[in-house]
């Protein structure tokens, strides 16, 4: 799904849509400042990116957000930003958007995202409705593009170069997608 429509549900797109929705806020992200417009969201998408979040530690970086604290009306926020940065936490946010989200998916019960490297006691709800709703729209993304590229998913199966035959009831698509699971010639 990658190569062909840029969806990666298994890593980077779900993570970072969880980091954005369930953590980012926390920092600044959709809040509304003095005149009423959002503060400018491209380090919220960069500390939510794991390949991006480096660049946000440089100089310039942190200049540019410091420069933000005029667009904050909570100016806590903005000071859990600045702390983010200037401490490097954001891979360790990341890492902690990761694993609280296994733990939610492999104990199917809510959990914490671990802040308090931020701040003493911060901590963000993740509930198993929003891994659920945050994964809806990813996985309406994945099966329009595997609705689009369907000739091209399909593969053949074992020896024959016949498309698949095989049903897959629980897969959530309309028209099976062979997945060759017998070995090649």
């Amino acid at each position: 799904m990658l190569a062909t429509c840029d969806v990666d549900i298994g890593g980077t797109d779900f993570d970072q849509k969880l980091s954005l929705e369930q953590v980012m806020s926390l920092l600044g992200y959709r809040h509304l400042g003095p005149q009423q417009r959002e503060v400018p969201s491209r380090v919220f998408f960069d500390l939510a990116t794991w390949h991006l979040i480096h660049w946000q530690y440089l100089p310039r970086a942190i200049s540019q957000a410091q420069a933000l604290r005029v667009n904050y009306s909570d100016l806590r926020l903005h000071a859990r930003l600045m702390e983010v940065l200037r401490h490097r936490h954001g891979h360790h946010i990341a890492h902690d958007v990761e694993q609280t989200k296994i733990r939610c998916s492999q104990h199917d019960a809510g959990t914490q995202f671990e802040l308090s490297i931020v701040e003493p006691g911060l901590q963000a709800p993740l509930e198993t409705t929003d891994l659920q709703g945050h994964l809806a729209a990813l996985l309406a993304r994945t099966v329009a593009c595997t609705r689009s590229t369907s000739p091209a998913v399909r593969q053949p199966c074992g020896r024959s170069s016949a498309p698949c035959k095989r049903s897959f009831p629980a897969w959530p698509l309309s028209r099976a997608i062979c997945l060759a699971t017998s070995p090649q010639a």
